[in-house]
């Protein structure tokens, strides 16, 4: 249940308060069941009957729908702690809890190092603004594709279903039907792990890019050995977001 869901309910109720304290309190209109104006003691009972018929339907139509639909959606996730925030949402997903530790700490991990990056990008390149433009752009894609990836993890723990996952392991009887949805089960958290390890890649880059932009204007012969490396680390950074690029080009050719 996120904020605004939250914020909904407690108007909603609020306004139910509200109605009945300007109908039923002396200081407005002072409506009582027990006045003997018939009109106005028949009113109060229709007051507090639709008050209750609303209250019990509204909040249930208010909670119940909060089970019928996805807590986020994924294309509109958009800053790291929204990201942290979903992971959170699956936390009674069981089977993924120390995923879900590892993508979160990867997160955190990824910023810290886009930090550093942009301190010794702008120290190292602050003349050379278009050399500092395109690696700052590398870092940005290849930050987003790390992201990409935990929208993928999420995907896939949407779909897990944890309490037939965990009846699945008390089964005592063996048959074809059972090994078939364990296989589910498990290519399921395989699919997680994978993203998980691509974004170990992606980070084990940017600590590579750190590197050799740290070590820039060590020594003309460094120097020199340092831009080579350089190149290549941001060659295989972007190496990373064109692969994926590539996979999904293939995946909507054969969709289509």
């Amino acid at each position: 249940m996120n904020r605004k869901q939250i914020i909904k309910i407690i108007i909603f109720n609020l306004v139910i308060v509200a109605v009945n304290i300007i109908c039923f309190s002396k200081a407005f209109l002072g409506m009582s069941v027990t006045s003997m104006n018939t009109m106005v003691a028949a009113l109060s009972v229709t007051v507090i009957g639709m008050s209750v018929v609303i209250f019990v339907y509204g909040n249930y139509r208010m909670v119940s729908s909060l089970f019928c639909q996805s807590p986020y959606v994924l294309d509109e996730l958009d800053q790291p702690r929204e990201y942290v925030e979903a992971l959170e949402l699956n936390r009674d997903k069981r089977a993924f809890a120390s995923d879900i530790d590892t993508a979160e700490a990867q997160i955190d991990r990824l910023l810290r190092k886009k930090q550093s990056l942009d301190v010794v990008l702008f120290q190292k390149y602050q003349e050379d603004t278009r050399e500092f433009d395109n690696l700052k752009q590398v870092v940005e894609d290849t930050g987003d594709l790390l992201f990409e990836n935990i929208k993928k993890i999420l995907s896939r723990m949407a779909i897990f279903d944890q309490g037939e996952y965990e009846k699945l392991k008390t089964e005592n009887v063996r048959s074809e039907t059972l090994y078939a949805k364990n296989q589910i089960y498990r290519e399921h958290m395989l699919y997680v792990k994978k993203y998980i390890e691509k974004n170990e890649e992606i980070l084990i880059q940017f600590d590579n890019l750190l590197i050799e932009v740290s070590k820039m204007g060590d020594s003309d012969e460094e120097e020199a050995d340092g831009l080579e490396k350089l190149a290549d680390t941001a060659a295989a950074m972007k190496n990373l977001r064109s692969a994926e690029s590539g996979l999904k080009d293939l995946e909507k050719k054969y969709d289509n």
